[in-house]
């Protein structure tokens, strides 16, 4: 029960828009000391954490032989208050991995979704980002 209100506490300031990563540590303590209390290995919470606190670097360096799982956002439903689209790509050269955002025509995508007859707020969800 602890660590769902501390992903719910993540969730929800994520949806109000906050942003400085300090915020985040006092959740971040309560996820990873439920799962502590639970006999749950507590890296499990980081990984759990890593999964909703969105990046906002634009280029990270990756050292050699590192594995990485990365979610670069999408054309579409965003949850991170970003209404553009989102991408990575991979410089093998350099090493790094940069993500980047453009704008797309979201105004009419959000019609084809209406005209299509799906709910509402996947449409209004375009528009803001959420």
């Amino acid at each position: 029960m602890i660590v769902a209100l501390g992903v719910l506490a993540v969730l929800v300031m994520q949806r109000v828009g906050v942003r400085h990563p300090f915020l985040y540590v006092g959740p971040g303590i309560v996820v990873w000391g439920g799962m502590l209390h639970a006999g749950i290995h507590p890296t499990i919470a980081g990984v759990l954490l890593a999964f909703t606190i969105p990046i906002r670097q634009k280029k990270i360096f990756l050292e050699e032989n590192l594995r990485m799982l990365v979610n670069p956002g999408s054309v579409g439903q965003p949850r991170d208050n970003d209404p553009r689209s989102s991408f990575a790509w991979w410089d093998r050269v350099e090493g790094t991995l940069n993500f980047e955002r453009v704008e797309y025509d979201n105004l009419a995508a959000r019609e084809d979704i209406l005209e299509a007859g799906l709910p509402r707020i996947l449409g209004d969800r375009l528009l803001e980002g959420r």
